[in-house]
Formats: C-alpha cells, sequence, structure tokens
C-alpha cells in the first residue's frame, strides 16, 4: 500500500507523495490515480524528494500524465505539507517560501500582442514557469472556457507544446479570471501561474485574483519581488494498492 495525502490549494487539487525516503511513483500510474471516477482524484500529483541543494525538492505531473515545470499552487501546497521548509528545488529553478505564500520566479513577456485570426481572438503571451495566454473579458461568466480555451491550447501558434488559457476581466477591486489548464485539459477551479501573468498583465503593485467559483489568490510586490498567497487545505490522506 502507497500512503498519500490529498490537498487543495484554492480549489487546485493534489495527490502529495512524500518520496524522501523511497520513489513511490510510476509515470505510468499518474492517469489512474488522477481519475476522479476510477483513482483518487486531482489536477496532478506532487512527489517532495530529497535535495542536495534545498530543503527538498518538487516534481509536478498533470493529471493527463505529463511532467511540468512549475505549479505555484503545487509549490504553495509543499511548503505548507513541509512546514519548515524556506527553500524547494523545481524543475524551473529554486523557490522560497513559507506557510502558504511563495516568492515568484521571474516572468517573461513572450508577446503582448498575439492575434489569432481564425478564432476572431487577440491577447497576451506571458511565460510565468509555463506558457499562458491571456485573453481580456468585458464579462467572464459568459466566456466559453472549455470550448474556446480548448481551441486556443491546441492552435498552432503555440506548437507543439501548446499553452495554457486564461480569461481575464478587471474589475475595481480585484482581478476575476477563469482557466483552461494544459495537462488537465478542462477549466479548473484556480491555477497559481495564470492568476500570477494576470497580475503582471494587470500592471497592479498588489492585487486580488478571485477565480469564477470564488477562489482567491493575493498578490502584492516585496522588497523586488511578487508574493503570492492564498490558502491550502489538507483533505485526507490515506493509502492506495500499488497494483491499482
Amino acid at each position: 500500500m502507497v500512503p498519500f495525502v490529498k490537498y487543495q490549494a484554492a480549489g487546485n487539487d493534489f495527490i502529495l507523495l512524500d518520496e524522501r525516503e523511497t520513489l513511490l511513483l510510476h509515470p505510468n500510474e499518474v492517469q489512474r490515480l488522477c481519475s476522479r471516477r476510477y483513482g483518487i482524484g486531482a489536477d496532478g500529483i506532487l512527489c517532495v524528494r530529497s535535495s542536495s541543494i534545498a530543503d527538498a525538492r518538487m516534481l509536478y505531473f498533470n493529471a493527463d500524465g505529463s511532467r511540468v515545470d512549475l505549479c505555484l499552487n503545487g509549490l504553495r501546497t509543499v511548503f505548507f505539507h513541509l512546514q519548515t521548509a524556506t527553500v524547494i528545488e523545481t524543475d524551473c529553478g529554486i523557490y522560497r517560501g513559507e506557510g502558504t505564500a511563495v516568492l515568484l520566479p521571474p516572468h517573461r513577456i513572450v508577446s503582448e500582442r498575439v492575434s489569432l485570426d481564425d478564432l476572431n481572438l487577440v491577447g497576451s503571451h506571458y511565460h510565468t514557469g509555463v506558457d499562458h495566454f491571456i485573453v481580456e473579458s468585458r464579462d467572464v461568466s459568459l466566456e466559453r472556457v472549455s470550448d474556446v480555451g480548448r481551441l486556443i491550447r491546441h492552435h498552432a501558434h503555440f506548437a507543439p507544446s501548446g499553452t495554457n488559457v486564461n480569461f481575464m476581466q478587471m474589475n475595481r477591486d480585484r482581478i476575476l479570471v477563469r482557466t483552461y489548464e494544459r495537462g488537465v485539459e478542462n477549466e479548473t477551479l484556480s491555477c497559481g501561474t495564470g492568476a500570477y501573468a494576470c497580475f503582471v498583465k494587470s500592471g497592479k503593485k498588489e492585487a486580488l485574483i478571485e477565480f469564477f467559483h470564488g477562489e482567491i489568490l493575493a498578490f502584492r510586490q516585496v522588497e523586488g519581488a511578487i508574493e503570492m498567497s492564498g490558502p491550502v487545505v489538507r483533505v485526507f490522506s490515506g493509502s492506495y494498492s500499488s497494483e491499482l
């Protein structure tokens, strides 16, 4: 039997495996474990391993089995799980954090204006550890996130790896966002790297990002860096059969 902990971070849910002593996960198991009907159910799997250059190392796998360089809600979850860790190694570099807050990686603006003429859409392409395409919206509640998001995610402009997609609405007191996540292949309740991209796009020094189902992530500039914070909840722990 393989022990695990189920977490959710602002609605982004994960299966966490502590592999600091023994490797537990085979990549072929990811899809079944993340299945909400045949497995435990999750947006992805966090593997916590030992590191020679940090307090721990985080590996992240999307629900479709693909390995991703960075998941910010996942990274916040690992900091929360380890409690005393302040430095964590990822495939995207080394990051500092504490509790449920993390200092963010440098962002890169790939293109401030991308025209997808066949879809009659214009947006921005940012890289915040992973790729995100941002479409500014007058009302995110009316957006067909799953349908349109899927078309953008697989668009030839972003070939071969595709992109995550965000629909962003600027309000007076907060920024409303809906995200289609590559690898999950659907809208998720929240996305840390997507929220980060939308925060940068807003040009604000401090902001609350609110997702469609009410989950909120907070961003602020701290001594030349950007900090992201938000809720992390330990949902339950258990074990699954290695024959799954």
